[in-house]
Formats: structure tokens, sequence, C-alpha cells
């Protein structure tokens, strides 16, 4: 629902033809998560609505945090009840935005853009769903017409291998940000 507000408001900056940096400067900064402490600072709040916020730059990043949200979602309700999936994404996004922040403090290459650097997006929450969902089940089946089915620990392993990968290049951050949203879906179950 957030995701469709910004949506609109985009839509309203491109009708009165704006251009996106425009955009980005007054409306995304102040729902993104900054890597700098000092703007952090001034904008806790951006702690929880990174979270929930995404822009429409990169509709298939969202398609896919919602199918993972969904399909792994429905199986930790399944699992747990109603009352562990807002926790889960919430410990697991505060987690990734630590990891985030920390990385872009620690790792000499990506330090020197400290200050444009931001996150924003469900990853980190969704891929701690998943690791709640896989910690729990690690036999549990997708895909049960093809040869009995795909354990969600596979799936699971390699949406981490992609995540390590990706360590290993300027987008670094990110990629350490979704290990901590793993990490909290994890220690939530443990």
């Amino acid at each position: 629902i957030f995701f469709l507000i910004l949506l609109t408001v985009q839509v309203i900056y491109f009708f009165y033809q704006q251009t996106p940096e425009l955009y980005n400067a007054q409306v995304v900064q102040w729902f993104e998560l900054p890597a700098n402490l000092t703007r952090l600072s001034e904008r806790p709040w951006t702690l929880l609505t990174y979270m929930f916020s995404d822009t429409g730059n990169n509709l298939m990043r969202i398609l896919s945090n919602m199918l993972w949200l969904w399909a792994f979602g429905y199986i930790l309700q399944e699992m747990t009840g109603n009352d562990k999936i807002i926790p889960v994404y919430i410990y697991g996004g505060v987690l990734g935005a630590v990891f985030f922040i920390a990385a872009n403090y620690l790792i000499p290459p990506i330090h020197a853009q400290l200050n444009q650097a931001a996150l924003l997006g469900a990853n980190a929450g969704t891929i701690a769903v998943a690791m709640a969902t896989t910690t729990l089940s690690p036999n549990h089946k997708f895909f049960t017409m093809i040869r009995g089915g795909i354990p969600i620990w596979v799936l699971m392993l390699v949406y981490l291998f992609i995540d390590l990968v990706g360590v290993s290049s300027l987008n670094a951050a990110y990629s350490l940000s979704h290990i901590g949203g793993a990490l909290a879906g994890f220690l939530f179950v443990i």
C-alpha cells in the first residue's frame, strides 16, 4: 500500500514534468534509510519506513519480494499462526539496516559512497520471513509436481548464495543487509 502511495506521488511529479531527481530529493529521501549516521539521526523514522517503501524504478524487485513474502509468509502463518510474520519482518528489516550501516562504515571500498548510500525496499524483512520459515520446517516442499517437490532449504540456500556472491561488489552493503535479515529470521525461531 505504501509503495502505491509513493508511486501515485511519483506519477503526480511526472504529470507536472518534474525530474526523477527532484522526486527523489523531495519525497524518497524522507523514507529511505541513509547509511550516514548523522543523516539517520535527523530522520530516525527511516529505520522503519525504508522497509515498507520502494520506488517504481525496479518493478521486478518489488514483484519478487511480494512473491517471496507471500509464499514463505503463508507457510510461516500456517505453522505458527498470524502473530509471528510481522515481528519477524520488522526484526529482519531492523537487523538488515544495522548490517547495511555497519558495512558502509567498515568496508573501505564502499565507505567513500557513505553520504550517497541509502537503503530502500523489503528485501531484508522478506528474507527474514523466508529464513524463519526455513528454520522451522526445512523439508517443507515447493513445486510438489516436480519429482516430489523442492525442499525450501534448497531455495533458501540459492537465495543466500546469490547474496553472498554480491558481497564481492560495490553493492556489498545491500547484500549484507539481506544476510542481516536472514540472521534475524533464524534467531527469531531459535
